[in-house]
């Protein structure tokens, strides 16, 4: 029990001083120790550890101040990979990501999932990992593992997608098949929240904030973090705010989810095009939907403005429920119909009741829309770097 205490120690302090040096790249065995609260010693004896499997390096510059200059430390980027897939329902979009967090290769590819098999759309993303690894020189030998987000409701204990209306996936072991196709260990979640830790890293977010997200797109979820954890809830269904009912009359849209009147059906991109062709049938995209809604067309801003009083309630709910630091919105519709933010912001601080939170607490992403493929990285990064080291570092002892 005391031998195991000691390594459970050991791998800790690992952690804690790899991270210190990712996170803050140059730094000295001096400052690591003070950071830490460690002993110069102890300092000493990690990082002669982690220089032995290549993941940090001494560098040619020095520390600057009175007394001796101490040598720098860095981490060696091009050592580690994680491997990121987001997969939708029109394309799926693949990352890789070195050890620094830098995405070394990112590409989009469409792809009617929905029209594969699972069997079939597991392959063709292994055959486009392949050739852009390849393309790229990089040594999947050091890919530690992979991180999927899939649309819809996911269990990430077992890695299986319970439901997914958007791909037509009911019940699918994701952990069997991509494990099968790629000897990847492997992370799954769902896409928003995969999202919102590729927000806090695009938008240099402390992982440690109090922060929520709101996704506007062809679907209407959420997600929240607190002190550096997502808040799941039961079977990781916390954060469905686009579920909610709001219409309970006899003409209500149905969702997709089989009941009638959810919010998302007055804000998801497919709901608001389905509208827009109840008076104009050849119109088929979000953009000429914003076209009618710019030439002041009657039922264009009649659906975009009972669009932005259900997005009102939707950011009203999250903040009334978390009462995040934070919360970031972001999605195609809000790229789209960006002159509608200060209007929708408007609104939203007449409705504002939580304390201490106001419309400034209102940021919006960067419209790129790589935040949840960041995300699969990032999390893969989290999860399985601990069991990493502990294989590496106290098997070799």
């Amino acid at each position: 029990m005391e031998h195991q205490d000691q390594n459970d120690i050991r791998l800790h302090n690992t952690q804690m001083l790899l991270e210190i040096i990712r996170t803050r790249r140059l730094v000295s065995r001096a400052d690591l120790a003070k950071l830490a609260r460690m002993s110069p010693t102890s300092v000493t004896r990690i990082v002669g550890d982690l220089q032995r499997l290549n993941l940090v390096r001494e560098t040619n510059q020095f520390s600057t101040g009175v007394g001796r200059r101490a040598v720098m430390l860095d981490i060696v980027p091009q050592e580690l990979y994680t491997l990121g897939i987001q997969i939708d329902k029109h394309y799926f979009r693949i990352c890789i990501m070195d050890f620094a967090s830098t995405p070394v290769v990112l590409e989009t590819i469409k792809y009617d999932c929905c029209r594969h098999s699972v069997e079939e759309t597991v392959q063709f993303c292994l055959s486009h990992y392949q050739r852009l690894a390849s393309a790229r020189n990089i040594d999947t030998g050091k890919v530690i593992g992979m991180g999927v987000a899939v649309v819809g409701a996911v269990d990430p204990e077992n890695k299986r997608s319970l439901l997914s209306p958007q791909l037509g996936w009911h019940n699918i072991p994701l952990h069997d098949y991509f494990y099968e196709a790629f000897g990847l260990p492997l992370v799954v979640d769902n896409d928003v929240k995969a999202s919102l830790l590729g927000e806090q890293h695009i938008l240099s977010i402390s992982p440690s904030s109090d922060i929520a997200l709101l996704l506007l797109g062809s679907g209407v979820g959420s997600a929240a973090s607190a002190g550096g954890s997502l808040f799941r809830g039961r079977q990781n269904a916390a954060g469905e705010v686009g579920h909610i009912i709001v219409d309970h009359g006899t003409n209500a849209t149905v969702c997709e989810c089989g009941r009638s009147g959810c919010l998302q059906t007055h804000v998801a991109v497919q709901y608001l095009i389905a509208k827009a062709q109840a008076h104009d049938p050849k119109l088929t995209t979000l953009h000429q939907l914003r076209q009618a809604y710019d030439a002041g067309t009657d039922w264009a801003v009649a659906i975009m403005d009972d669009c932005m009083q259900h997005i009102v309630l939707a950011l009203d709910i999250i903040t009334s429920m978390y009462n995040p630091a934070q919360t970031v919105i972001y999605g195609s519709l809000l790229y789209e119909f960006s002159h509608l933010l200060p209007d929708m912001l408007s609104r939203y601080k007449k409705t504002i009741q939580v304390p201490g939170v106001s419309a400034n607490n209102i940021v919006v992403s960067t419209p790129d829309d790589t935040s949840c493929v960041l995300g699969c990285c990032l999390m893969t990064y989290r999860e399985l770097l601990p069991s990493y080291l502990e294989e590496r570092i106290l098997c070799a002892t």
